[in-house]
């Protein structure tokens, strides 16, 4: 589904640029191993990150993340993230990352890169 066209001005020349939107749900992990051994389980939370690698818009980055999961070794969030894709998304990819958050610092506990194509 394609959102409305958004415009910008260049050198007097005006362009449009079309985007798509995605959708990703994070539902749930399981078999997390406890990263804290001060507590029975791990407080976890995830990430989902879209970065753009095409020519265009190389490096553009858009985070989201999920509500912590408090001790738990099987997390659920069930949370949707929404992100806006060009129209030729072919090289750009998302992250899906798992974290432990033993107190102040926060340690990765699994990732898996996504190529948006494939979405």
């Amino acid at each position: 589904h394609v959102l409305p066209h958004l415009y910008f001005r260049s050198r007097s020349i005006s362009k449009m640029i079309s985007y798509s939107r995605i959708s990703i749900s994070v539902i749930e992990a399981r078999g997390i191993k406890k990263t804290n051994v001060l507590s029975p389980a791990s407080d976890t939370f995830c990430s989902v990150e879209y970065k753009a690698l095409s020519p265009l818009h190389k490096g553009a980055t858009v985070l989201h993340c999920t509500q912590l999961a408090k001790e738990s070794l099987s997390p659920q969030w069930n949370e949707t993230f929404h992100f806006n894709v060009t129209e030729d998304p072919v090289s750009d990819v998302v992250f899906v990352s798992v974290w432990a958050h033993p107190g102040f610092s926060k340690k990765i506990i699994g990732k898996v890169e996504i190529p948006v194509s494939l979405i």
